[in-house]
């Protein structure tokens, strides 16, 4: 069993674990003793335990002091990340990485137990000034770092980082009073910060719609014909069945199976003449089956279908 050796980053004064492929940073900076200390008691663990790839709970107690005021700010965060990547969350942890950049600029050795209301304020003032990737629907970058985050994004930031503390609380990281000091900063209001306001999200014009009409495979130009007149949810339109659909009258009635408030018996959506036109080539399948196939669409398009 190969001890993990206590190792420095390479642009960062901090020291860390790695452990099955993870790093997980000390507290203090590097070679600090409370840095020593904690390698020194995380070893200790890893020798009793003998763990090699060790749960969220053992990284927790393997990495850092379990009592509540050893552990750091950027202790914290690096273990919320660690525990929402695992969950598959991949908003979250992209988000999340965001504010652990400011965080490690700003308050790198700053114990969780001292992160209080002004210093969340403080914080939210770095956040003014921070700038954003922008990228198109698939992803790609387009510019790196032009946009500065608008007041809606550093809202949710903050919430976000109420959620960390949370989190911590669930873990006995730290204490539960923290949470309710943190509660007590209100968001940024509207006309009342320099912030920018989020973009206004418009409806793409109905001259490009039918250009891409003229263009797109029958699959698809089905889905985009039936969302357009009837305005369902895309989550809703891939999962159109045969057996969701109620054509016992003239006006059919589609009911989803799952709705994102959780009343999905209480969603009724619509579906007039027009779209039934659309739809009505699409029926012959088995009822269980969906609608609308991405194998099809691949077909169409004269590209072999993915496995």
């Amino acid at each position: 069993m190969r001890v993990p050796s206590y190792r420095k980053h390479s642009t960062r004064d901090r020291a860390f674990v790695e452990v099955a492929g993870k790093r997980h940073y000390l507290p203090g900076a590097h070679n600090s003793p409370e840095s020593r200390d904690a390698y020194a008691k995380a070893i200790e663990r890893f020798v009793r335990g003998g763990f090699a790839a060790p749960a969220e709970a053992e990284i927790a107690t393997a990495t850092i002091e379990r009592e509540p005021g050893l552990l750091s700010l950027c202790g914290l965060v690096a273990l919320w990340l660690d525990h929402v990547k695992l969950a598959g969350t991949q908003g979250e942890y992209y988000h999340g990485r965001a504010i652990a950049r400011l965080i490690v600029d700003k308050y790198p050795d700053l114990a969780a137990k001292d992160f209080g209301p002004l210093r969340l304020m403080d914080l939210r003032e770095a956040m003014l000034e921070a700038v954003s990737d922008v990228r198109d629907e698939q992803g790609k970058l387009i510019e790196r770092g032009k946009r500065k985050w608008s007041r809606k994004y550093i809202n949710d930031q903050v919430q976000r980082l109420r959620r960390v503390f949370r989190w911590g609380i669930s873990r006995e990281l730290i204490q539960a009073d923290q949470l309710a000091a943190l509660e007590s900063v209100t968001g940024l209001r509207k006309g009342r910060t320099t912030a920018a306001e989020p973009r206004a999200v418009l409806p793409a014009p109905l001259r490009s719609v039918a250009a891409v009409l003229r263009i797109a495979p029958p699959t698809v130009a089905a889905m985009i014909r039936t969302q357009w007149r009837t305005g369902m949810r895309s989550h809703h339109l891939c999962s159109l069945r045969v057996v969701d659909i109620d054509m016992t009258r003239d006006v059919w009635v589609y009911t989803p199976r799952r709705h994102e408030k959780g009343n999905a018996k209480k969603l009724k959506i619509t579906i007039g003449p027009k779209t039934q036109a659309v739809l009505a080539p699409l029926l012959d399948r088995p009822e269980e089956s969906f609608l609308f196939s991405p194998r099809e669409a691949m077909i169409q398009r004269g590209r072999s279908p993915r496995q």
